[in-house]
């Protein structure tokens, strides 16, 4: 008791802050460290914080211009600090009792998130932030695994705008410092559509790509019958023109819809209630003015598309057909899309369930789809079935990805990670299971053992807080896979959906960080995420409910800093 007391008192004239995770937010994959924010502060101290070095200002020394960061490339660290391979082994052996490594990182917008990934025993781990504004350093822990740091105020940690110092500190026990990663807020959202009652009265199905170098839009408005396109301004999505118009077939639309750049210029497939599948390209890059629609499916035969892909040089699309509920498969003859081929059936209904929530990508050179079936001894899995040839005219045997069951009418999100396929799924709880079958209700990741995808891994749950809504979709950002969904709960007497995303820590996706808030309110619909000038972004419905039975929606999009 004497000696921590002598500690505290002595951090005390040093001017460190010692607080726990509910200061400024925090938590531990371990013991100790206390909360994610919010919480009542619990005492962290960092033996021996008081004898380093104060506080830095922003010149001097070498920069870390990266969020992500090895354990091994510090600013600064103690003279007991041992690099290994890339990562930094703090172990206290001499009489001081602790060793320290300081990081300094380099953003370009406000820290809105910390982890630390490390090794540690003991509860030995202390992670500070130095806060500029009172002239101290905040710790968080102790910690026995991987620190997350989630500040109310990232400014309030930088020594000039963007920069963040970060100080480990190994007290007692040895600590392996892995990587340190750093991550910016996401912007505020951007309104793509300005419609409002009655003519936003059905905004659906908004579906994000990259075309021409920026964000574009499409999106369904059933009140006019019609599907609109919208293109950003600039490669952040900040500003963005007016929507155009479509009307395919001039017939009442906007299912389902798929956006995505063909050769060189927009394209959009969707559902046209009076003729079934429909695709319709533009005449220009950026969208302006667009030809006729084509019919695309077999005779007679109401096509839900339910994703859209470049295979070969040529648009292809993956859809259900009402005709019996299989899943289906066509390609374009020509890379514009001006004429397409016969449908080929992928899998069919042998048990009466509709194939649904399909998802298309191109995989070692070969087109692929994920989706949800009902079978013999699985109820309701993720299936994933690749071509035996690179245009997709002849089909291999459909494998179980994910058997972790209920899907309840969800979608699949398929997409190559680190050379491998890899999907993420919803998953819920709506009847009792068959014996024998676990059910794991959340958002699933799970990724292929090989580049065929014959061998499947096992499905790690990424969040199961609330309800984990319909539409996720996967990407690649920054080498990692990240994700986008939205999660529900009854807020008072409303159920309020909220934007979320989540991205992994390592390329394969076997450790995934914390997810953060995108937006919150009613929004819902197709989750769309892509990569605009190099950070995650999606676009999504928003429902501007004003308490008067009026419920006007909005197109929104938003990039992360």
């Amino acid at each position: 008791m004497r000696r921590v007391a002598l500690v505290l008192a002595l951090l005390a004239v040093a001017g460190v802050s010692c607080v726990g995770g509910g200061r400024i937010g925090g938590g531990s994959t371990g013991t100790g460290g206390g909360g994610n924010g919010g919480g009542e502060p619990s005492p962290a101290v960092a033996p021996g914080s008081q004898a380093m070095p104060a506080l830095p200002v922003a010149h001097g020394g070498s920069t870390i211009p990266e969020v992500w960061i090895f354990g091994k490339d510090t600013y600064q660290r103690s003279s007991g600090a041992v690099e290994q391979d890339t990562a930094l082994e703090l172990e206290p052996t001499g009489p001081a009792g602790y060793e320290w490594a300081m990081y300094r990182i380099n953003l370009a917008h406000t820290l809105g998130g910390l982890r630390v990934r490390m090794d540690t025993v003991n509860s030995g781990a202390y992670v500070g932030l130095s806060n500029h504004r009172s002239g101290a350093r905040e710790f968080n822990g102790p910690y026995s695994g991987d620190a997350v740091v989630l500040p109310y105020d990232g400014q309030r940690y930088e020594a000039a705008p963007g920069i963040v110092y970060c100080l480990v500190v190994a007290a007692g026990s040895a600590v392996t410092v892995k990587q340190v990663i750093a991550k910016t807020v996401f912007g505020e959202p951007v309104a793509v559509s300005t419609e409002t009652v009655p003519s936003s009265w059905y905004l659906e199905w908004p579906a994000l790509a990259v075309v021409d170098g920026v964000p574009a839009v499409s999106y369904g408005d059933w009140d006019q019958g019609t599907v609109r396109f919208a293109r950003a301004l600039d490669p952040n999505g900040i500003a963005w023109a007016a929507p155009v118009e479509l009307k395919p077939n001039e017939g009442l639309c906007g299912d389902n819809i798929r956006l995505t750049e063909v050769n060189g210029r927009p394209a959009v497939c969707c559902l046209v209630w009076s003729s079934g599948l429909s695709y319709i390209q533009a005449l220009d890059a950026s969208g302006a003015t667009w030809r006729q629609s084509v019919e695309v499916g077999g005779p007679d035969e109401y096509g839900w598309p339910e994703s859209m892909a470049i295979v070969e040089g040529a648009p292809a699309i993956a859809y259900m057909s009402d005709l019996d509920g299989s899943l289906c498969y066509v390609r374009a003859v020509d890379e514009d899309g001006s004429a397409w081929g016969t449908p080929v059936t992928v899998d069919v209904s042998d048990v009466g369930y509709f194939r649904s929530g399909s998802s298309l990508a191109v995989v070692d050179g070969r087109p692929a789809i994920t989706y949800f079936r009902e079978g013999p001894g699985v109820y309701e899995a993720v299936f994933y079935v690749r071509a035996l040839d690179a245009t997709g005219n002849k089909w291999g045997t459909p494998v179980v990805a994910d058997p972790y069951v209920q899907c309840n009418d969800a979608r699949t999100s398929l997409t190559v990670v680190n050379g491998n396929p890899a999907i993420v799924s919803r998953h819920r709880d709506l009847v009792p299971p068959p014996e024998g079958v676990e059910t794991r209700p959340g958002l699933h990741y799970v990724r292929a053992l090989d580049v065929d995808g014959a061998e499947w891994g096992t499905p790690i749950v990424l969040d199961s807080d609330g309800e984990i809504g319909q539409w996720p979709s996967l990407a690649v950002v920054g080498g990692n896979p990240a994700a986008v969904y939205d999660s529900g709960s009854v807020q008072g007497d409303k159920f309020v959906w909220v934007v979320r995303y989540v991205s992994a820590l390592d390329a394969n996706g076997d450790v995934w960080d914390s997810p953060v808030v995108v937006d919150v309110g009613q929004t819902y619909g197709n989750r769309s995420l892509i990569v605009a000038n190099g950070r995650p972004a999606v676009a999504y419905v928003a429902d501007l409910w004003n308490g008067m039975l009026q419920f006007p929606k909005q197109i929104r999009f938003v990039r992360q800093f």
